[in-house]
């Protein structure tokens, strides 16, 4: 689904404007941002769920040889690491190598970093339990790994941080140490689940910005800033790629080029000002016309613009002409500062076709586009159309308002 230019302005407007950081998209955005920070984040997780895998599980594996860990923390660490979070770690990075849905990738990610964070609060208590030392730090410094790197939503890493923050100040409460270490290790917890918190909020901000500014480029390269509808170059490359489906699937394709009735009129008797404000009112009239996802609105070119609707037939396409025409005409106008409100029409030209594969779509439009003057030659506010059986050009049909 394409977002419009206006609700990213809006939304963008406002993050500007406030003094403070915002977290409150649209939800027409929010699906989309969170898109695309998991795909920003995906070498990043890569790196942190491979680090866990290569670092933390062999670390435990050597932990009997080089520290002497006691024979029932050694036994526990290892079904931990290796029954737990290297299978889960080893799944987190195979969902981020193939394609899967959002949701059974965040399922994946938050269930193999909260095994890994749950393996490390169990080790440092039974640790406790069996006068090994195991520093509270290392806790602390896997959350704030994974508020960096992995790119979680907001609200479900903030509630992680608080979570075992909180558990890890238990846990060196629980274990009985002497009043000032326990002070020193629960202060320095605190301090890294403060800084995890802080870094994964004000990221996001900055990222939120950064993607905002980011979708608002290609939307205005993509969009027409006058009358909302897309650009020459977009309608270029949608209508070829519409063109080719079509072919590849045998339907019909009805395209209707259409120029502004008087428009030099209206430029020299209201001004080119007002004439921006014609062509603002009649995009608005027109932005609503496609039918599906490939259905086509674009100005073409000054005062030209042009509708294509895929998978249409000849009555269906007349139909929609005749309800382009006087969509046109019921068009909302400002009242110029002088003078009448002019009458707003448009002469189009209509041809519809199955097209061959390899077809040119320049032969498409220049059939339009000879329609269109014809249609402006035989009286202007009507459309002249042409079928899918080509027919020489002066016995198009014509219809009018």
């Amino acid at each position: 689904m394409q977002i419009d230019l206006q609700s990213i302005e809006r939304q963008l407007q406002r993050e500007l404007d406030s003094p403070l950081p915002r977290l409150d998209f649209s939800q027409a955005l929010a699906g989309h941002f969170r898109d695309a920070l998991r795909g920003d984040r995906r070498r990043s997780r890569i790196f942190y769920y491979a680090m866990v895998a290569g670092v933390f599980c062999p670390g435990i594996w050597y932990g009997a040889a080089l520290l002497g860990t006691p024979a029932p923390l050694q036994s526990l660490s290892n079904v931990l690491a290796f029954g737990v979070v290297l299978p889960l770690c080893l799944a987190a990075i195979v969902v981020d190598l193939v394609p899967v849905s959002r949701w059974l990738g965040e399922a994946v990610y938050t269930g193999a970093s909260v095994s890994y964070w749950t393996a490390l609060l169990l080790i440092q208590h039974q640790a406790r339990a069996e006068h090994f030392y195991f520093p509270p730090v290392v806790l602390g410094m896997a959350v704030l790994c994974a508020a960096m790197l992995c790119g979680f939503p907001l609200p479900r890493i903030l509630a992680g941080i608080g979570l075992f923050t909180l558990l890890n100040v238990l846990n060196e409460w629980l274990s009985q140490s002497p009043a000032q270490v326990f002070f020193m290790d629960a202060l320095l917890i605190l301090v890294l689940g403060l800084a995890a918190a802080a870094g994964a909020f004000f990221m996001e901000v900055l990222h939120r910005r950064l993607w905002l500014a980011g979708e608002l480029a290609k939307v205005t390269a993509r969009t027409d800033g006058l009358t909302g509808l897309l650009t020459r170059a977009e309608f270029n490359h949608r209508f070829a790629e519409a063109l080719a489906m079509a072919a590849r699937q045998r339907r019909p394709v009805a395209v209707m080029l259409m120029d502004v009735d008087n428009f030099k009129s209206i430029n020299d008797g209201h001004g080119h000002i007002y004439g921006d404000e014609v062509l603002r009112g009649l995009g608005a009239a027109l932005v609503g016309m496609g039918r599906r996802p490939l259905d086509i609105q674009a100005r073409y070119g000054g005062e030209e613009l042009v509708i294509v609707w895929y998978d249409c037939d000849e009555a269906a396409a007349q139909r929609l002409a005749g309800e382009v025409l006087e969509a046109v005409r019921r068009a909302a106008l400002p009242q110029p500062a002088a003078g009448v409100r002019p009458r707003l029409t448009v002469s189009g030209g209509l041809v519809v076709l199955v097209p061959e594969p390899g077809g040119r779509a320049a032969d498409i439009l220049h059939a339009a586009d000879e329609l269109m003057y014809q249609a402006k030659r035989a009286g202007k506010d009507r459309f002249l159309f042409r079928g899918r059986q080509p027919a020489p050009v002066g016995s198009a049909a014509a219809v009018g308002g």
